[in-house]
């Protein structure tokens, strides 16, 4: 006997446990049954939960359904997208022994699997089942609670046949129901199976399984552009990824047809919601299948990009046998002839890029641009910055691809041997490389502050002068006693003044517009004892070499020249990817003095109220501004103000890293994956207080958390510093910890590669831990195991 009420299980609310059910109920109680039941639709808690839902008290129609009691063996629910952690593409089902009363109640431990949308079986976990819920023998009417067999409660209650088999029914039952995610009772008899009740999934009844899904992730892209990103930095580097990637598909051999046939692929590699930059994942995908072996790039991909769930997808149809032999063969070794090639000539090609790079950006490194008219400033980006360094941008692409060939092999072969923390151990073989660009601001910055310490005078000016001053008596004055250090510090600000906490995003600061930063830097470094870097650069040798020990070891003979080959190439790259990055970094130093100019230019004359709000505009509108093709200044004011009023709430929020949408890029097509969600059993032994993330950079230490959520707010002494997020921007702040704690990045994140060779105990990918460290909180940390643990 159980309820139906009108507005009962609809998509917006579960009126679930709300009312009565009864369970093998006999002929003489069948209408007290149906009172009761009918009943429950006007008691106290229904009525409350109508209250606090705001669901009308008018016109409620309960009605009771009576189906025929089946004695179920084995038990449970089954949910066709998992509410869990809201991801679509998983089914979760949980079992027990008996009916499924104690399940719903909550009473009994069930077993659980989570089945993906491929048909295999990602997760489970069996628990012991003491109990079960029955039929009544000795009333001959309703439940009772019985024990279960010792042997039989440890084993699980379904075999994987049968966990497949259910996933393959609810997804026949859900397609009756429009593809709309299903909350499903089930039961099995005599080796039979049935369906006793399917509603929608209340957290995600507004979904169509059956419209096109979108995937967006912002694992990676975040260390590029944390928090929330302008408008205009948004459009300006989603033109560049549109114009980069596609003359890189060219360099390797895909014909202009093949690439313009996916030109709104390569128009949304980007997306922007709610004011944060996402990586379209199907555009990604859709793109890469252009060059030959997708199947392993893909996942090779998906590993580079710190995607934690990687989802294939399927962008083309299959093909006939005539087309796969005429078109796709040719394509293929046209493909492999291209990035052969390509990778025979990448040091030719890296070395010309720079040279290029270096000849059209030498005049503009320190140029604040004061006295150029708009005009002059396009001029210089059309003829200059466009056409000879974005779009001749092949070097980076073609060695970030590079990178993640070799790397992923190299991890492959490492989960071959048999090591322990081999992920750690592959860590340890990447560092020590020395010379390595993203850590030469920071080894620089040690130096000048270990000058510093051996001058008294200047020592006592840093430890009792704030930044502001600071920077009025060393950079700013004339004051001759001071020449040496001004030199130091004003070559440092022109040599790496464009690396900053977010320096990808037009509207932050460079250190060539606010130096405050270098001068915290400092303060902080000569409070410390001083930092020997030839003892860190044989430190990250040693742990070198002891990891080429261990791995030779496990590596056979004739394994080792192959492992040689990719460790060395993997390195290299690495390496090269770091300098490469640089220069991006320079190149959006120079858009940035750029734009700040059109800003100072279009404020002076009246047509936006502050130099910084050009960044409300897009770029393509600021263009229109300038060549006179905008259709209406009212239009643009007002476009300025509520993009701002859109950033206030922007700020207050914080989106997940991994979001689906069904149908078009709409809020209401829209879900929101948890990525840490984890039914690992592994992970639950972990104990107390003890959180397991990935390692980075070994090293095991006990200190004292800070939480930073901003460098800028950093006064750090030897802490160990837990953060959400870091950029190149923060490097400078890990000679000041002792060890590094990350919510989001990847062992090859770039903070990952600069605290491997600063030999920093760092881990990664530990999400929400934030939340769960408080400041001072003593903890442990093992860089080796990606353990960390309140103490």
């Amino acid at each position: 006997m159980r309820s139906s009420a009108v507005d009962e299980d609809s998509i917006q609310f579960s009126f679930a446990g709300q009312l009565e059910s009864f369970l093998y109920v006999t002929h003489d109680k069948l209408f007290q049954s149906i009172k009761q039941c009918f009943a429950s639709a006007f008691s106290e808690r229904v009525m409350q939960y109508r209250h606090t839902n705001n669901i009308s008290f008018i016109g409620v129609r309960p009605a009771v359904i009576v189906q025929q009691m089946i004695f179920g063996e084995i038990s449970g629910v089954m949910f066709t997208g998992n509410p869990l952690n809201n991801d679509i593409d998983q089914t979760l089902i949980n079992a027990t022994y008996g009916i499924g009363e104690g399940i719903v109640s909550g009473e009994l431990d069930s077993d659980t699997w989570i089945v993906d949308h491929f048909g295999n079986i990602v997760a489970q976990k069996i628990v012991p089942k003491k109990e079960m819920i029955a039929f009544d023998n000795k009333t001959g009417s309703g439940t009772k609670k019985c024990n279960v067999d010792h042997d039989r409660s440890q084993k699980p209650s379904l075999t994987n046949e049968q966990v497949l088999e259910l996933k393959r029914q609810g997804d026949i039952l859900e397609s009756l129901f429009d593809y709309i995610p299903q909350d499903i009772e089930w039961c099995i008899q005599g080796g039979i199976l049935y369906f006793l009740q399917s509603r929608p999934i209340t957290t995600l009844g507004h979904i169509n399984k059956s419209k096109p899904k979108t995937i967006l992730d912002n694992s990676n892209i975040i260390e590029s552009y944390p928090g929330v990103t302008s408008p205009f930095t948004f459009s300006f580097a989603s033109m560049c990824y549109n114009t980069v990637y596609r003359q890189f598909y060219s360099s390797m051999g895909v014909s202009e047809d093949r690439i313009d046939a996916l030109t709104s692929s390569f128009r949304t590699l980007l997306c922007y919601i709610d004011g944060r930059i996402y990586y379209n994942i199907n555009s990604w995908h859709k793109t890469l299948q252009l060059l030959p072996g997708y199947k392993l790039n893909s996942e090779l991909m998906d590993n580079m990009m710190g995607v934690k769930s990687p989802t294939k997808i399927d962008a083309f149809s299959s093909i006939s046998f005539s087309d796969k032999f005429f078109i796709e063969v040719p394509r293929l070794l046209n493909g492999i002839y291209h990035i052969l090639g390509s990778f025979i000539e990448l040091n030719k090609t890296i070395k010309s890029f720079i040279q290029t790079f270096d000849q059209v950006t030498k005049g503009y490194m320190d140029e604040k641009f004061e006295s150029y008219t708009n005009r002059q400033l396009l001029d210089i980006y059309e003829n200059e910055i466009e056409p000879k360094v974005l779009n001749n941008w092949k070097a980076p692409i073609i060695n970030d691809l590079y990178v993640m060939i070799y790397f992923g092999i190299l991890t492959k072969l490492m989960n071959k041997l048999d090591i322990e923390n081999n992920q750690s151990i592959q860590n340890d073989l990447l560092c020590g490389e020395g010379e390595v660009e993203s850590t030469m601001p920071t080894m620089e910055i040690i130096r000048i502050s270990n000058w510093i310490r051996k001058d008294k005078q200047l020592m006592d000016l840093f430890m009792s002068t704030n930044e502001d001053q600071l920077r009025a008596t060393l950079l700013e004055s004339s004051d001759s006693q001071y020449e040496t250090i001004r030199k130091k510090l004003k070559k440092y600000i022109s040599d790496y003044g464009f690396r900053c906490m977010g320096e990808l995003k037009l509207e932050e600061s460079s250190l060539k517009e606010d130096p405050t930063f270098l001068f915290t830097t400092l303060k902080n470094y000569i409070k410390k004892d001083e930092i020997n870097l030839k003892e860190m650069e044989e430190k990250e040798k040693a742990i070198r070499k002891k990891a080429e020990s261990i791995v030779f070891k496990k590596v056979s003979r004739k394994l080792k020249p192959v492992f040689l080959h990719v460790l060395n190439n993997a390195r290299k790259a690495i390496k090269n990817r770091e300098k490469l990055r640089f220069m991006r970094t320079k190149i959006f130093g120079i858009m940035r003095s750029m734009i700040n100019a059109i800003g100072r230019n279009f404020s002076h004359d009246g047509l936006i109220a502050q130099p910084k709000d050009i960044f409300y505009l897009h770029f393509d509108e600021m263009i229109q501004l300038i060549e006179g093709r905008c259709i209406s200044m009212d239009h643009i004011k007002n476009t300025i103000t509520l993009r701002k009023e859109a950033e206030i709430k922007y700020q207050a929020e914080e989106p997940g890293e991994r979001m689906l949408f069904f149908g078009d890029i709409y809020e209401k097509n829209f879900v929101e994956i948890q990525t840490d969600y984890n039914l690992d059993e592994s992970d639950c032994d972990l104990g107390e207080n003890t959180y397991k993330g990935v390692p980075c950079s070994p090293g095991e230490i006990e200190g004292i958390a800070k939480i930073v959520l901003s460098p800028k707010d950093a006064n750090l002494d030897g802490e160990i510093m837990v953060t959400k997020r870091t950029d190149p921007g923060w490097v400078p702040l890990f000679p000041s910890v002792s060890g590094i704690v990350i919510e989001r990045g990847s062992v090859l994140s770039h903070s990952a590669v600069v605290a491997r060779e600063m030999g920093i105990p760092t881990i990664v990918g530990l999400r929400g831990i934030t939340d769960k460290i408080q400041n001072n909180d003593k903890i442990y940390l093992n860089g080796t195991t990606g353990i960390v643990k309140k103490l």
